[in-house]
């Protein structure tokens, strides 16, 4: 058996995600796992469409075994994201970890980790941090400082970037996994446009808020794109942000400081800023246009904003994931169930009822936040999903 590991949002499920499975097995793959964010992704929004289907389109086109990633740590930075995924990773037990990337050298991207453990520790990177320059950009300057330009430009592309915390987090974790590094096909992470029969998961959303759902075919698996039409014509997509953003302003108008502060973070001040723009604000991009700043960009702010709606506390990232949560399996998924079992593991349950009986802070999170992505899809749905919904199980 060769179990390879595979961290993903699939938000939602393209060509490139296929070409990195298919991958794999070309690799020497004979079972593959895939750790996947639930309902809302490290982008800091919720996923185009809910855990349980993109898990089904994972299975319909080569995963084994989709494994779901607390809510907490799906929207968390990339080092906590990167951490949580290996370390579930490490439950089953899986011998590698399988990422694609823009670097064609994993030895430079070796080093590129290596670098950015020294900056995080040099005096140049705490002086920037003080002068209020954002914790991505001051990295960036002490990589430079310390590896030159050459390490200082692989850390700023975004799946380079992903790849190296998983780097580190295996040095953390597990060292004994091997990490097999993909270089990407086609369109890049962000890409505005498609590359051939590639497109980037950010181009397909904007496709499918824009109303061009038939366009998606050519650039995702015939299987993933029945799954997500059947989707959206159940009005279960979240096909456009206008409810998000309303919930999120709602919450938000109606909190004070001291309750806002609790909240991951939500710290120097920036809860003040955050109540005063929710006032003035009438969308989520209004939002962030009067909250991000130099320190916080945007980004770090959409998960901010995202923490605040969810109530996900400062704490909450201390301690590590506490459960394995299945979403999907077939056969060859069983088997690697049955070797995360024969261990002194965390729990392990499709059931959802199991983990809230057993009181995790996790799996509370994750019932409040699926109660609100419930109103967020095309057509809002009743509560309690987490309860109702079950794995998608192949026999």
């Amino acid at each position: 058996m060769k179990a390879v590991g595979i961290i993903a949002e699939y938000n939602p499920f393209h060509n490139g995600h296929a070409y990195q499975l298919r991958e794999a097995r070309h690799m020497g793959a004979t079972h593959l796992a895939v750790v996947m964010s639930g309902n809302f992704t490290q982008r800091g929004e919720p996923a185009i469409c809910d855990k349980w289907t993109r898990a089904r389109m994972a299975l319909e086109c080569g995963a084994d075994l989709v494994i779901e990633i607390p809510v907490p740590f799906a929207c968390a930075p990339a080092r906590d994201f990167a951490a949580a995924g290996v370390f579930l990773l490490s439950q089953l037990p899986i011998d590698t970890l399988c990422f694609g990337c823009e670097c064609q050298s994993l030895s430079h991207l070796c080093a590129a980790a290596r670098a950015v453990e020294q900056a995080e520790r040099h005096p140049m990177m705490k002086r920037l941090l003080d002068d209020g320059v954002s914790y991505i950009h001051a990295r960036e300057q002490a990589v430079w400082e310390i590896a030159g330009e050459t390490a200082a430009e692989i850390i700023r592309q975004p799946n380079n970037a992903l790849g190296i915390e998983y780097l580190r987090a295996i040095g953390r974790l597990c060292p004994q996994m091997e990490a097999w590094a993909i270089p990407r096909s086609g369109a890049g992470h962000h890409d505005e446009r498609p590359n051939g029969a590639f497109a980037s998961a950010s181009y397909l959303r904007s496709q499918l808020q824009q109303g061009n759902l038939p366009q998606l075919s050519e650039w995702m698996p015939k299987q993933a794109f029945e799954i997500l039409s059947q989707a959206v014509a159940q009005g279960r997509a979240v096909t456009s942000l206008e409810s998000f953003s309303r919930l999120l302003l709602a919450s938000l108008r109606t909190a004070a400081p001291e309750q806002l502060r609790q909240f991951r973070d939500v710290k120097e001040g920036v809860e003040f800023r955050i109540l005063r723009a929710s006032k003035e604000a009438a969308s989520l991009d209004d939002l962030l246009k009067r909250t991000a700043t130099k320190r916080y960009s945007r980004a770090r702010m959409r998960r901010c904003l995202l923490a605040c709606l969810l109530k996900i506390p400062q704490a909450e990232l201390a301690s590590p994931p506490q459960y394995l949560r299945i979403l999907a399996c077939n056969p060859k998924g069983r088997e690697l169930l049955q070797r995360a079992c024969k261990r002194d593991t965390v729990p392990v349950t499709p059931k959802f009822a199991q983990l809230s009986h057993m009181g995790f802070s996790q799996a509370k999170l994750e019932a409040q936040a699926t109660d609100l992505y419930a109103l967020m899809t095309e057509k809002a749905a009743p509560g309690n999903w987490e309860f109702t919904q079950n794995p998608w199980i192949l026999l």
